[in-house]
């Protein structure tokens, strides 16, 4: 049998503190990649073949790939600070540009203008048709509170942060 000691109390462990709805800097502290959504990450795996994956895009709207930015907070509260999270920029695919948006506008040309946005406020740059976002760079983006089981696979609270609605900032701004 092991006995073994700690410095305080089990009853003295602070449960998590998530972030609270806001505007936050944050640093890119990895190279951003292209993966699948949440939806055709469930469909696939590393050995489907592409030709296999367009079919299934072709037939789901839902389905298809993000760019993944990886994003660490920057703040003068030690409890905000460091925070990493993922921002998930949906990445146009070739189903979209036959589609439209809400409001009329072709959702391939809706996912660019979103990147374009993230991309000027964290001080990347998108010429012509390419795109160029580095690590280090910085930028302010709007946190969310995502109430537990709404994300699945996580029962608790957490935090996101928000691609759709706030879009984002300069680093510095609020």
């Amino acid at each position: 049998m092991g006995t073994f000691s700690f410095k305080k109390s089990i009853a003295d462990v602070e449960d998590p503190v998530l972030l609270p709805e806001d505007w936050y800097d944050f640093e890119i502290y990895k190279e951003p990649e292209i993966r699948p959504n949440y939806s055709l990450s469930q469909e696939i795996n590393e050995d489907t073949p592409l030709e296999e994956i367009e079919k299934l895009m072709a037939g789901n709207e839902k389905l298809g790939y993000n760019l993944v930015v990886y994003l660490e907070s920057e703040s003068p509260d030690d409890v905000y600070n460091g925070r990493k999270m993922k921002a998930n920029l949906p990445w146009p695919s070739d189903a979209d540009e036959e589609l439209y948006d809400a409001i009329g506008q072709k959702v391939y040309d809706a996912k660019m203008q979103r990147i374009e946005k993230f991309a000027d406020a964290f001080v990347g740059s998108f010429e012509d048709k390419e795109l160029t976002l580095m690590v280090g760079a910085k930028g302010a983006a709007y946190v969310t509170v995502t109430p537990g089981g709404t994300i699945p696979g996580r029962e608790e609270d957490s935090n996101n942060i928000d691609v759709y609605r706030a879009g984002f900032k300069e680093y510095g701004e609020r």
